[in-house]
């Protein structure tokens, strides 16, 4: 593990089910011997009490035609990648924190995080959640009250202003709700048969 130097955020979408809202970055370097043979990035998170792999940026495309962006997105993890297994070391073992320090927080992440067990699932979804839930934007994306109580809530954990805008608040926002609205609905997701 050494500590990541690029310019990152400090919140992202999992890290507001967190009492502290911050977090930070680091990578995680597989070695053989004095070779670097490939790396992932972690997060430290809620004042460090918590380390997991940062899981992966997944998109909807959007049919609202009033999302600018036209997509939405969320955070996930596919089970056959090894991103996933290293997550699962991590946290499944005391190798870096104790277990009972992070079990607690770690499921309160993982509501907001997609799994997948196959890369089937992921695309299931995609084609499913418009058609099954048409007004889904009704849900996951936060109203101005949701957004103005967030920023008073993680101004007082972040350096970067940057992440304490309206708009990025709004998209984080989003992305933690989709996520938790799809773990919702993930049964129904996947059972759904357009025939």
């Amino acid at each position: 593990m050494e500590e990541d130097t690029q310019d990152r955020h400090e919140i992202l979408a999992y890290s507001l089910d967190c009492i502290r809202k911050n977090l930070s970055w680091i990578n995680l370097n597989f070695n053989y011997r004095n070779i670097t043979i490939d790396y992932t990035l972690g997060n430290h998170l809620d004042g460090a009490r918590a380390l997991i792999v940062a899981p992966h940026l997944s998109s909807l495309y959007d049919i609202d035609p009033k999302n600018r962006t036209g997509r939405l997105t969320y955070y996930s993890f596919k089970k056959d990648s090894l991103d996933y297994h290293l997550n699962r070391l991590i946290v499944d073992s005391d190798l870096y924190l104790p277990r009972e320090t992070t079990q607690y927080l770690t499921s309160r992440i993982e509501e907001s995080i997609v799994f997948f067990d196959n890369p089937n699932e992921e695309k299931i979804i995609s084609d499913n959640i418009f058609t099954l839930f048409p007004d889904i934007h009704e849900v996951v994306i936060p109203s101005e009250e949701e957004i103005e109580n967030y920023i008073s809530i993680v101004s007082m954990d972040i350096k970067d202003q940057s992440s304490n805008n309206s708009h990025y608040l709004k998209l984080i926002l989003t992305e933690n709700k989709l996520g938790k609205f799809i773990n919702k609905h993930k049964k129904e997701l996947l059972s759904y048969n357009t025939d």
